[in-house]
């Protein structure tokens, strides 16, 4: 997509990029935000936002979006 590598960008910035996308969730500790490919079957991921260092969730983000008459 035209999209995976400006969002994997974003994520990349820090914690409050994953907020953003999110719709306000916070992380809780340092995380490392990478995109990732998974080649057996061939799926890939806007972006993996895991925990460093510690034992958080680990999150994936997809993007998505599609054009609606009632967005404004």
């Amino acid at each position: 997509m035209k999209t995976d590598h400006p969002i994997y960008l974003f994520l990349r910035s820090g914690p409050e990029a994953f907020r953003v996308l999110s719709g306000g969730m916070e992380l809780q500790g340092p995380y490392n935000a990478c995109s990732l490919t998974i080649k057996d079957i061939e799926r890939r991921l806007d972006g993996l936002v895991e925990p460093d260092g510690h034992d958080g969730p680990t999150y994936v983000v997809e993007f998505q979006a599609q054009r609606s008459a009632k967005a404004r």
